[in-house]
């Protein structure tokens, strides 16, 4: 683990990315002035990145937030029930089940988090993630911000749960910081002031087993539902929308939530949202696609797959099932051999075509 000794020895976030700030003439300066200086901005750093998350995460990654980031850590300071619709690979993970979560522990250290997802191996990779910065402190950005933010020696520290140090008189803490749980796993009586959807709906779960698509909202209305701490927990929901009739989607239409919907744009020049923001390329933070970069993965890909991975337009029923006037071929007599579907038929010019013999 990383100690504050070692971090004052190696001085590790002195003046990295910062606010501009007015500073003083450097060269009129003698050098032990501008050491205090430098000393100053950084107490000056710490102090901002505590009140403001995008100050926290723009230290960890030593340059300034994105302009979409920002807006999702803006939504998120100011909807209690918010859902987050983005194009995989824009860090939508790292932005808020990780360095938003740490953030909002290093501010409440009695906090009980659960990240739960499509399955619990997927949650514990985000748990993973967040224990390994409050352990390892990368760049000695959260014992710098949050010295109070430690493992308890005396509680749980495993894959599935982890415990920081709470305060004296914690009134429940029976519940750890953070756990790991799949969504349709059973909490059984446990109580959470953050529950962190990531990712709880998937292809398998929402198109290929229609019946899981049933389940999992029944679990999110249902068995989540009641593991709110009180009327004050907080909802968050990260996703990329897969079917129009999934949890995800029924999130969106509920009126009670708050959404943002974001994807790449017709002409792969931005990401836009929905809601009239645009945004331009790349996104840092994430796997930093740019133009062209989106343009191959939509030629590699089809249109019709990258526009719900990438653009969040999810597909419904019309889509999924085949239909007879798909197909085409010259005997329309009963039982008369269909060929494929239709080439010359712009309807379907954006579905890959296969070709196959049924024996």
């Amino acid at each position: 683990m990383c100690s504050l000794a070692s971090q004052e020895e190696e001085s590790r976030i002195i003046t990295p990315w910062a606010p501009k700030v007015d500073l003083p003439n450097i060269e009129a300066l003698k050098e032990e002035e501008v050491e205090l200086v430098q000393e100053g901005l950084q107490e000056e750093l710490i102090a901002l990145a505590r009140r403001d998350a995008n100050i926290f995460v723009a230290l960890h990654f030593m340059r300034p937030q994105h302009p979409m980031h920002v807006e999702w850590q803006d939504l998120l300071n100011e909807h209690p029930r918010i859902l987050i619709a983005a194009p995989r690979g824009c860090g939508k993970s790292t932005q808020v089940s990780v360095l938003r979560i740490l953030w909002e522990i290093g501010n409440n250290l009695a906090l009980r988090v659960k990240e739960v997802s499509v399955s619990q191996t997927r949650a514990k990779k985000n748990l993973q993630e967040i224990g390994r910065h409050i352990i390892e402190c990368p760049a000695g950005v959260c014992q710098a911000v949050f010295p109070d933010m430690r493992p308890d020696p005396d509680k749980p520290w495993s894959s599935e749960q982890i415990n920081v140090l709470r305060p004296r008189g914690t009134l429940d803490s029976r519940d750890s910081t953070v756990e790991a749980w799949g969504v349709t796993s059973s909490p059984e009586g446990g109580r959470a002031d953050i529950i962190m959807y990531d990712d709880i709906t998937s292809l398998q779960t929402s198109v290929v087993e229609e019946r899981n698509r049933d389940n999992i909202t029944n679990s999110f209305e249902g068995t989540w539902a009641d593991v709110k701490s009180g009327p004050e927990a907080r909802f968050w929901y990260i996703c990329t929308l897969w079917h129009e009739d999934d949890c995800s989607m029924r999130v969106i239409k509920n009126p009670a939530w708050q959404h943002r919907v974001y994807g790449v744009a017709d002409d792969f020049n931005s990401i836009e949202s929905w809601h009239g923001s645009k945004f331009p390329l790349p996104i840092p933070g994430g796997q930093d696609w740019t133009k062209e970069a989106y343009e191959a993965e939509c030629q590699e890909r089809g249109v019709f797959v990258f526009n719900r991975s990438h653009r969040n337009r999810p597909m419904d029923e019309a889509v999924r099932l085949f239909h007879r006037e798909f197909f085409y071929g010259n005997d329309t007599s009963p039982g008369a051999l269909v060929y494929g579907i239709s080439p010359d038929d712009p309807e379907f010019a954006e579905y890959t075509c296969y070709t196959g013999v049924d024996l």
